[in-house]
């Protein structure tokens, strides 16, 4: 079960790159961190080449329709994401979390 990297868990990959290869970088990034589940060098290898190409480890906006409520599960996320940061932006939980700002309107 594969767990996304977070922002700064990207950075750090770019971070430890250097001159080593895919395979060194990606045990030394899971012996750092040996509570998630381990990246692969596959991983290391499309983070870089994506760094390379777009000077960020940031995804790219997905195309299409962003997803809706539809369930008691994300509902709840929202009012967690809500109850952790009530300052923060609709625009900015809704970037982070994948759920479409309509979504948060309500709340």
């Amino acid at each position: 079960m594969s767990k996304r990297l977070t922002r700064e868990e990207r950075i750090e990959i770019v971070l430890i790159s250097g001159e080593r290869s895919n395979r060194v970088i990606a045990a030394d990034f899971n012996a750092r961190h040996p509570t998630r589940p381990p990246i692969s060098h596959a991983t290391v290898s499309k983070l870089l080449a994506k760094f390379r190409e777009t000077g960020s480890v940031l995804d790219l906006p997905k195309c299409g329709r962003m997803k809706t409520v539809t369930n008691e599960e994300t509902s709840v996320a929202v009012l967690a994401s809500f109850s952790k940061s009530p300052q923060r932006s609709t625009r900015r939980m809704s970037l982070e979390s994948g759920i479409s700002r309509t979504s948060f309107g309500g709340y």
